[in-house]
């Protein structure tokens, strides 16, 4: 891992505690996996870890995380939040990265659930959470990926399911900016969470697979039904054939009218 310090922006401006340290790196292994080691270490609450390129940058399941190097935001937040904080930690990030594309680009993004961040059905951007035990705490580390200045035609298994912010706005967006954006949001959304407000409502009102039909698997079963509602933790309410209700807190979705997975077809992630 090359570790030189390779951009100006080393913490963000009147940051609460999200951004108040940010390392930039050259070319990683995963932001994830580098946010955990510093964060062991001593580093900081809030901790920010970015880099140009990653060699095994990954999305939820393991799967490969597709970007060129010096063209997208690939970051990791290191946090120690309170229990009653965790399961919410998604939602934070997601309403995040979807606030900023919208004020980045002048758009309406949406989540389809659990986590991909889209405009016009197309993703832009994806979060993966890991916790991890340590002591008498837990240690989250929220992993970003969003689609700066991505060509989405250079890569053919994503280039009819992804976009970048380049790609809708049709000129190249700075990528330190963008970091600042997307930062900026989520210190603000981790103080209301900090606070005791809850997410769910806001974010809710982004996810598009809320009231469609839908095939949902979910380990080795399919389950169809219409999705109705979100819980507190993230979880998806879909309602069955049959007319039960089930909680989902993880799975890979299909919406049924739109036939558009939100899994990677060849376990490729930044799919849409």
């Amino acid at each position: 891992m090359r570790a030189t310090q390779i951009k100006a922006v080393t913490e963000l401006p009147g940051a609460r505690l999200i951004g108040r340290r940010i390392n930039w790196y050259g070319r990683v292994t995963s932001t994830m996996d580098v946010a955990r080691r510093e964060a062991s270490r001593g580093g900081s609450d809030g901790l920010v870890v970015v880099a140009d390129e990653q060699t095994a940058g990954r999305g939820r399941h393991a799967r490969p995380w597709l970007s060129a190097a010096g063209d997208d935001l690939l970051f990791s937040v290191a946090l120690r939040p309170r229990g009653s904080e965790t399961p919410q930690l998604s939602m934070l990030a997601g309403l995040a990265v979807a606030k900023a594309a919208d004020r980045l680009a002048g758009v309406s993004s949406t989540i389809k659930w659990p986590n991909d961040v889209r405009v016009d059905g197309r993703k832009i951007g994806g979060i993966l959470i890991e916790t991890h035990v340590m002591g008498a705490s837990t240690l989250a580390v929220m992993g970003v990926g969003l689609n700066v200045n991505m060509a989405p035609a250079r890569w053919p298994e994503i280039a009819q399911t992804a976009t970048s912010l380049r790609a809708v706005i049709g000129e190249p967006v700075d990528r330190e900016h963008a970091l600042t954006t997307v930062l900026g949001e989520m210190d603000a959304l981790y103080e209301r969470l900090r606070s005791g407000e809850s997410l769910t409502a806001e974010w809710a009102g982004r996810i598009d697979t809320i009231g469609r039909d839908i095939e949902l698997q979910f380990g080795d079963e399919v389950v169809r039904g219409r999705a109705e509602s979100v819980d507190d933790a993230g979880g998806l309410v879909l309602r069955t054939s049959d007319g039960a209700a089930r909680t989902f807190t993880a799975g890979e979705v299909t919406l049924q009218s739109a036939a558009s997975r939100c899994s990677a077809p060849h376990g490729v992630e930044n799919d849409g």
